[in-house]
C-alpha cells in the first residue's frame, strides 16, 4: 500500500488539472480538453482556460456541446497517461 498524506494528494490533483503551471499553449491544445472544461455559469469556462494558459481565450478551434461532463467520447491517443485513456493492468 502506498500512503500519502493531504499535500502529496492536493499537489497530484492540481497537476493533473493543469492548474500547476500556466503554458503558453492555446486554449484548443490543453489537455484538460480531453474531457473538456464545464460552462456552469456564462464566462466560466473562459476563466478555466485563463488559469491554464497565457494565450489569447478566442480560439475558432474551441465549440460548446451538450454532453455529460466528464465523460469522453473515446479514449485519447493523442495524449498518453492523460484522463481519457485507456489503462490495462498487467495480470
Amino acid at each position: 500500500m502506498v500512503n500519502v498524506d493531504r499535500a502529496q494528494v492536493m499537489a497530484y490533483r492540481v497537476a493533473a488539472l493543469g492548474l500547476a503551471e500556466r503554458c503558453s499553449a492555446r486554449p484548443a491544445d490543453l489537455p484538460v480538453l480531453d474531457l473538456g472544461v464545464q460552462e456552469y455559469t456564462p464566462g466560466s469556462a473562459q476563466v478555466a482556460l485563463a488559469a491554464r494558459t497565457s494565450a489569447d481565450a478566442a480560439d475558432k478551434r474551441l465549440i460548446t456541446v451538450w454532453a455529460a461532463r466528464g465523460a469522453p467520447p473515446s479514449p485519447s491517443s493523442r495524449r498518453p497517461g492523460r484522463p481519457g485513456q485507456t489503462v490495462v493492468a498487467d495480470q
